[in-house]
């Protein structure tokens, strides 16, 4: 007799109006011990009808099996356990397994109370980064024209300095001894310093216990340094790479590399998979009941993983920060993008009538757009199992794409002929699985009558069919994999790009304006939400932003915006990026509101009107005093997307080019100053526009380096000039009729012909020419 209709599965549930239920243990504390029971689940467990002889039951402290815990006599209705340690996070599961005749073991019931979350006990001082670093005095100046947009110096140089406020230094799990020792025993917590060398490199780490004189230093190898956005003792997947990708790549590479090493670790630890969301004390998925019941197949548990994105990561870091470290970091990514897919396509595709592959199933809540489909997958539903999300095949084709990409690279970097043959094997084989996938995407998810993409289901009988009851922003990701062509580029632009779609002064909202349906704003109760937010007796959905489908999602935008320029429209990323960091930026806007506001009445009954919804304020957004707080991924906009889309100031994997996305004004200037490149630093880079028929690029440098000054169709700039730069302190001019125009093509390439890059694209084919342009 099963206990739930997964599997004969019970989930964890959680408290509801501080009413414990069934399936939750009680957890009490007291001086020097804890104890945990659960008699209720026991009692709900015995009525299901089991032999009792053969049910044990095991307490997993922190998702390990406590071994003064472990398989417990059905009888068994409690445990004591140690005090916990002070600032520290815990949790606890119950979990009954049955002992079956043929010797294996099934899985009756999880019953799980997560107990204690913590503000993260390993934040780094704010003082540790005092502006003394590569980076850390990094300085952007925009210009009058995106002034005149909205976007202002001092914001982005303050947000990026603010990033610093969330740097963690996650000890490894084998790291010494005396860490975690020092750590636990901290009655008040420690405060973190670490300590870095004049070229940014950590070299020690020192704890100190608040309230106490006792400090511990020890080697920076055994710490990741990384950026973060957690609130507490997790360590997210996704909110991890954009940091790095989006934020710290462009003037941080060593914090950026230290998060892409993190993951890695963890994809080694995993055999190939990164659990979304990790405790930081043990690198052990939060999730770790995926393992208890399916082992590494983990299918039951749609939340298991996210997309990859450390290529994305690795791709803009290497980009920025061309050095052998992080050459051979890339190596890794590839080699871990290769575990991945064969992961992906083993456990999670589904196939249709004639056993193609078709998609890959997931949750909302693992893909990174988690406000956009109210529930598919999150529930574990097992309608989620053949569902195909549209987001997963395009990073999947990502992936492969940049594969290609990578090894090529790699192959053009090899003096071994071997090696370059292996390498370039790999990117054949990569692009080709590529191109299959692209057009799975445009046979099965493109919908010609909406002109978009969306998720597809695998009925039983494997037809396959478009899901139209969402249209989410992730219906724009199959340009990151380079999959529509030029014609279905510009049909998605011309209709949703309007301000009645996706468009407007506050784009790419997760669901399409007036689109969210009624069954997602009906379908349970409001509180299972979370937190309440009121005005005039109203309650909205809005918890944050991932529970409500009325507010952007800053990461999703990146690579919403990424993937116009990879799909030949640079000009649509930076106008959609200045538009949306302009409206996360400025304390008068206000979002469109596409949900509903809601009282709920003693009686349970639910009253319900249309209202604006005032954006509120949070991590990537100012408050009414101009304060915000630019923390992980919220830091997408204002760093790589404001530097690289929005300025034009494009680092690739084979070279540099300012390729200016508007006009610069007579007497205007933007730029650059401390910026991290090449494995050095751009002391200044501006350019600035002294008369109508001039430009002047101004370059202090402590390397010599080449870069590609051009500018996009119409606008009125420099005209494909290659500049070779040399150490020290110069001055260019550029006349606006020199250069050749013969590369202009290059510009607005048909999507998925182009390489990756559109930069790129001009490097290799500025190498076939003279040097004397």
């Amino acid at each position: 007799m099963p206990l739930s209709n997964t599997d004969g599965i019970c989930a964890a549930s959680t408290n509801v109006h501080g009413i414990i239920a069934e399936n939750t243990p009680v957890v009490d504390r007291s001086p020097g011990r804890v104890e945990v029971s659960w008699q209720r689940i026991h009692d709900r467990v015995a009525r299901a009808g089991y032999d009792k002889d053969k049910l044990r039951v095991s307490v997993y402290v922190n998702g390990i099996e406590h071994p003064e815990a472990k398989e417990l006599p059905f009888t068994t209705v409690k445990a004591v356990f140690g005090e916990e340690a002070p600032h520290k996070q815990y949790d606890y599961y119950v979990i009954h397994k049955l002992k079956q005749s043929d010797g294996t073991i099934k899985i009756i019931d999880i019953s799980g109370f997560n107990l204690k979350e913590i503000t993260d006990p390993a934040t780094v001082e704010a003082s540790t980064f005092n502006g003394t670093f590569p980076g850390e005095t990094f300085k952007v100046h925009v210009g009058k024209g995106l002034q005149a947009q909205g976007l202002e110096d001092w914001f982005t140089n303050e947000g990026l300095k603010r990033s610093y406020k969330k740097i963690v230094a996650v000890p490894y799990p084998k790291a010494n001894p005396e860490i975690f020792q020092f750590m636990n025993t901290a009655r008040q917590g420690v405060k973190t310093e670490a300590h870095r060398l004049p070229n940014g490199k950590f070299t020690t780490v020192t704890l100190r216990k608040v309230g106490s004189s006792e400090k511990l230093t020890v080697d920076a190898k055994n710490f990741s340094i990384k950026p973060d956005a957690a609130f507490n003792g997790n360590s997210f997947f996704w909110d991890d790479m954009i940091a790095a990708s989006e934020g710290k790549a462009i003037h941080d590479p060593e914090l950026a590399g230290q998060a892409i090493d993190f993951q890695l670790a963890l994809l080694d630890f995993n055999d190939g998979v990164i659990p979304r969301e990790v405790r930081k004390e043990n690198l052990l998925s939060l999730w770790f009941t995926d393992h208890v019941r399916a082992g590494e197949n983990a299918r039951p548990n749609l939340n298991y993983t996210n997309p990859f994105l450390l290529n994305l990561a690795a791709r803009n870091l290497y980009a920025n920060d061309k050095t052998p470290e992080n050459f051979e970091r890339l190596k890794h990514v590839s080699l871990g993008m290769e575990r991945y897919i064969y992961w992906m396509e083993k456990n999670r595709s589904i196939k249709n009538a004639e056993g193609q592959i078709v998609g890959f199933n997931g949750s909302a809540y693992g893909t990174g757009m988690d406000n956009s489909r109210g529930d598919i997958g999150n529930a574990n539903e097992a309608a989620a199992l053949h569902h195909g999300f549209v987001d997963f095949i395009s990073y999947h084709t990502t992936m492969l794409n940049d594969m290609d990409d990578f090894n090529r690279l790699f192959a053009e970097k090899s003096n071994l002929p071997e090696e370059r043959d292996r390498y370039l094997r790999v990117a054949d084989a990569a692009r080709a699985k590529a191109d299959q996938f692209k057009k799975v995407i445009n046979d099965y998810y493109w919908d010609p009558d909406q002109c978009f993409y969306y998720d597809v289901n695998v009925e039983k009988n494997g037809r396959v069919t478009r899901d139209r009851e969402y249209t989410g922003v992730w219906g724009f990701l199959p340009l990151l994999a380079e999959a529509a062509s030029e014609q279905q580029v510009n049909q998605i632009i011309s209709k949703k790009l309007t301000p009645e779609t996706f468009g407007g002064r506050f784009p790419l909202p997760s669901n399409m304006r007036g689109s969210v349906p009624d069954s997602y704003l009906k379908h349970r109760p409001y509180e299972t939400f979370g937190e309440t937010t009121a005005e005039d007796g109203f309650s909205w959905r809005d918890h944050g932003y991932w529970d409500t489908p009325a507010t952007t999602w800053p990461s999703a935008s990146a690579l919403v915006i990424e993937g116009f320029h990879r799909s030949g429209r640079p000009d649509i990323a930076a106008r959609l990026n200045t538009d949306l960091l302009a409206a996360q930026t400025s304390t008068k806007s206000w979002e469109e509101s596409y949900g509903r506001a809601y009282k709920i009445h003693p009686n349970g009954s639910v009253e319900e009107k249309a209202m604006p919804l005032r954006h509120k304020p949070h991590q990537p957004r100012v408050n009414e005093q101009g304060v915000g707080e630019f923390l992980g991924w919220a830091v997408a906009q204002l760093g790589n997307g404001l530097s690289f889309h929005s300025m034009g100031f494009q680092p690739t994997l084979r070279g540099l080019n300012w390729i200016l996305p508007q006009t610069l004004g007579v007497g205007d200037t933007m730029g650059f100053s401390n910026r991290p490149y090449g494995g050095g630093m751009l002391k200044k880079i501006f350019l600035h526009r002294p008369n109508p028929r001039k430009y002047l690029l101004e370059v202090e440098s402590d390397r010599p380096f080449t870069i590609v000054m051009d500018s996009l169709p119409g606008v009125d700039g420099p005209r494909h000039r290659v500049v070779k730069v040399n150490t020290g302190y110069q001055q260019i001019e550029m006349d606006l009729g020199e250069g050749s125009r013969r590369f202009r093509k290059l510009l607005s390439g048909r999507a998925g012909e182009n390489p990756v890059n559109v930069g790129d694209d001009i490097i290799k084919a500025l190498r076939a020419l003279p040097e004397n342009l």
